[in-house]
């Protein structure tokens, strides 16, 4: 069965930085699985596999964008900033890298999904292309996502309350909350 995913409940303490990031990337690990169960759900109801499309296209589309633009707009330019961001910058921009090489990725399967979500009876006909692009997606997340969380996230952990407080700030006033 293909998974609908769901909104958690608000969490009723702060969270900082690093907890946002990793709440994020365990969307990213959700999503991709989901992409890769769609598909190779051949055998699932046109509902499911519409429902499931467009909850991948609007993960891929709005929200990984927004998750982008904190760590490349609102972190980096902090952790280069500080002293020692010199031994950052080569994370950082591995990270802008694999953050266009998703995008190349993504650019061939959102217009997949996108079909999906108004006619998954195309499912047949666009399954192994969106199969293979998303293995291919799946496995450049592995490395990305650990890269971020061994190299970049102890970091931003180290940054002082102030600086912490004010990336979440920066992260929230993106998503308009």
């Amino acid at each position: 069965m293909l998974h609908t995913i769901k909104r958690k409940a608000s969490p009723t303490r702060e969270l900082g930085p690093v907890e946002l990031l990793l709440e994020c990337h365990q969307r990213i690990r959700t999503f991709t699985a989901l992409a890769a169960r769609l598909a190779g759900a051949a055998d699932r109801p046109h509902h499911e596999v519409s429902t499931a499309a467009a909850q991948v296209h609007r993960y891929f589309t709005v929200a990984l964008p927004l998750h982008e633009a904190d760590e490349e707009e609102s972190i980096t330019p902090l952790l280069l900033s500080e002293p020692g961001g010199e031994a950052v910058a080569a994370a950082t921009t591995t990270m802008a890298d694999e953050h266009r090489a998703a995008h190349e990725l993504l650019g061939a399967l959102e217009p997949g999904w996108a079909r999906l979500a108004e006619d998954p009876r195309e499912l047949a006909r666009l399954a192994p292309a969106l199969a293979s692009t998303t293995d291919a997606l799946a496995a450049l997340f592995v490395r990305h996502l650990a890269r971020e969380e061994t190299e970049i996230f102890p970091r931003i952990a180290a940054l002082t309350e102030e600086q912490r407080r004010a990336l979440v700030t920066a992260m929230r006033t993106r998503r308009g909350a």
